[in-house]
């Protein structure tokens, strides 16, 4: 239950780009693509979920993938956490989150 209040507290909105640094098992990671989700219109958002753990990032993704169509705006990366890779997004606003 813990791991599904900072989702909620981010009130996500469908043209958000998200990243869960610390994504398996996967409650925030299916709470947060479910929101890009939750209007009739297809969302322009993403959600990045990484774990530093292969097998961890495995399973996130098998669990993700029972969710069918809204895997279409999920990464699954596997780094750590401090050295995680730079992540550009299209439209995003230079020098802030979009």
């Amino acid at each position: 239950v813990v791991s599904m209040i900072p989702a909620a507290l981010l009130a996500p909105e469908p043209h958000h780009a998200m990243l869960d640094m610390c994504a398996s098992p996967g409650s925030k990671t299916t709470q947060l693509l479910e929101a890009l989700h939750r209007t009739e219109e297809p969302p322009s958002g993403l959600v990045v979920a990484n774990d530093v753990d292969p097998k961890r990032a495995y399973h996130l993704v098998r669990r993700c993938a029972a969710l069918g169509e809204a895997c279409k705006h999920l990464l699954v990366t596997c780094h750590p956490g401090q050295k995680f890779p730079n992540v550009h997004c299209r439209g995003a606003a230079k020098g802030g989150a979009s």
